[in-house]
């Protein structure tokens, strides 16, 4: 006997649902965005006071390390725009 149409759709339905794999989640998790965004203001502001404050005579603010404070600022920074690279 032949079968009916909607037996044969529903047929093929789950044979075609069950045999195709799922795409792997190709975005990023909801934390992602607000940290990247966090690093990257963050450095700027470390480097904004470290000028201030070296220019108004606090030369140990932020951190006591001297020019190196310019490489913390700038690998926060880094590590932020590194983030946005892999963003999707």
């Amino acid at each position: 006997m032949s079968e009916s149409k909607e037996a044969r759709s529903a047929k093929d339905t789950r044979r075609t649902s069950a045999s195709r794999p799922r795409p792997a989640s190709t975005t990023n998790p909801r934390w992602y965005a607000p940290l990247m965004v966090t690093l990257m203001v963050l450095g700027l502001a470390y480097l904004v006071a470290t000028y201030v404050l070296s220019a108004s005579g606090y030369a140990q603010y932020p951190l006591n390390i001297g020019n190196w404070n310019l490489a913390v600022g700038g690998g926060v920074m880094l590590v932020g725009f590194g983030m946005l690279l892999n963003w999707k």
